[in-house]
């Protein structure tokens, strides 16, 4: 219920750190008690940063990413970690799993996709690429510019890591 008010109701493209995790959260419960012991999250927040801006629905996107693609529904592995911290005078916020990983072509193809610009067949229609990472890397791009954004590494079989990079706005 708090998630559908949140996306319903509040209307702000910028939230804080806390609250864009909190909302991430809620979503982490409703799959905790899907996946019980299957799934683990763990988290490694530095406090300093929970009043910090980024764009609204950050978060819970890579993580549900992370859920369906990295860990499989939980049969390749089980754990996502959350991991936000300052690095070089920027926000940086790792959204990491466990799971399958990518190969190399895979992980190749995800990170171009990042480079390029937002393409589109039609009004309302997507070509047949994924547009999740690739919307939320185009959103931080729009508000803050060239230079941050999404990075994606991989392993295949391994592991998988979402890393954005922000600037610091209180």
């Amino acid at each position: 219920g708090k998630m559908l008010r949140a996306s319903l109701n509040d209307t702000r493209d910028i939230v804080t750190v806390s609250e864009d995790l909190q909302i991430t959260k809620e979503y982490l419960r409703i799959q905790l008690i899907r996946y019980g012991d299957r799934l683990r999250v763990e988290y490694d927040v530095d406090e300093r940063i929970m009043d910090c801006r980024i764009p609204a629905m950050t978060l819970q996107p890579l993580v549900e990413n992370a859920l369906y693609h990295g860990l499989n529904y939980c049969t390749t592995g089980d754990t996502i970690t959350i991991r936000a911290y300052t690095e070089n005078n920027c926000l940086m916020i790792d959204v990491h799993d466990n799971g399958q990983g990518m190969d190399i072509e895979t992980l190749t193809k995800l990170q171009s996709s990042l480079m390029e610009e937002a393409s589109f067949t039609e009004l309302g229609h997507r070509n047949k690429q994924s547009i999740g990472l690739k919307n939320i890397h185009s959103r931080i791009e729009l508000y803050y510019g060239k230079g941050y954004g999404l990075t994606v590494t991989s392993i295949h079989g391994e592991w998988t890591n979402i890393q954005i990079r922000l600037p610091i706005l209180k």
